[in-house]
C-alpha cells in the first residue's frame, strides 16, 4: 500500500491536524499541507501551485479558499 497521500507532497512530511492540515487543491485535487500553502502565499502573495502537476491557483486571499481533506 503507498502512504504518500499521508504526506503533503511539497515538504514530505506527514500531515497532522495542527501545522500541516491536509488542504484540498479543488482543479487538480491533490492535497498540500497548510504550512507549505501559507510558505507560498507569503512568497507569492495569492498564488498557489500544486507541486505535482503545477496547477496554479491564483488571486487567493486566505487559506481557507482550500477546504480542509478529512478524508486523510
Amino acid at each position: 500500500m503507498n502512504n504518500d497521500k499521508y504526506h503533503c507532497p511539497k515538504c514530505k512530511l506527514l500531515f497532522d491536524s495542527n501545522n500541516h492540515l491536509p488542504r484540498i487543491l479543488p482543479t487538480c485535487t491533490h492535497s498540500l499541507c497548510s504550512y507549505c500553502i501559507t510558505e507560498q502565499l507569503h512568497q507569492t502573495p495569492q498564488t498557489v501551485t500544486c507541486p505535482l502537476d503545477k496547477n496554479v491557483y491564483t488571486e487567493i486571499v486566505s487559506i481557507n479558499y482550500f477546504k480542509e481533506n478529512t478524508n486523510l
